[in-house]
């Protein structure tokens, strides 16, 4: 996987830019994977979309938002499809984190944390793995 660096780099040596700014094919090579609607994969789409959109120059935001969107696959694409106010990454973001992100309160991890047990023949390493998830 590319880093944003090792892209970085790659770039300013063929281009000159004033900018740190980058083409959008490059960019889109730091989105490694396509989002199918997995939540747990989620946030990693959306932090490797954060990162690709800090690269690039603003002029390209609406051919790199088609980029990201052909990033987009499965049920997520067949669920995003039917929407049809989708003209920003942001809005694109919202959809995403509205139908996948957890939204589960705070009341609720509080009462997992809090009421969460070690079992007898865990080990103390794994019961602090399982409460690092809560």
């Amino acid at each position: 996987m590319k880093t944003i660096d090792s892209i970085m780099s790659e770039s300013s040596s063929k281009e000159t830019h004033s900018h740190r700014n980058i083409s959008v094919p490059r960019a889109v090579q730091l989105i490694p994977k396509s989002f199918n609607g997995n939540p747990l994969e989620l946030r990693k789409f959306i932090q490797n979309v954060e990162d690709t959109y800090e690269v690039e120059d603003p002029a390209d935001y609406s051919l790199l938002l088609k980029f990201v969107c052909a990033k987009i696959a499965g049920e997520a694409k067949t669920r995003w499809l039917s929407r049809t106010h989708l003209d920003t990454w942001e809005q694109v973001k919202a959809v995403l984190e509205e139908i996948y992100s957890d939204r589960r309160t705070l009341d609720y991890y509080a009462h997992r944390a809090f009421t969460s047990r070690q079992s007898q023949a865990e080990p103390i390493s794994q019961w602090g793995t399982r409460m690092d998830t809560v």
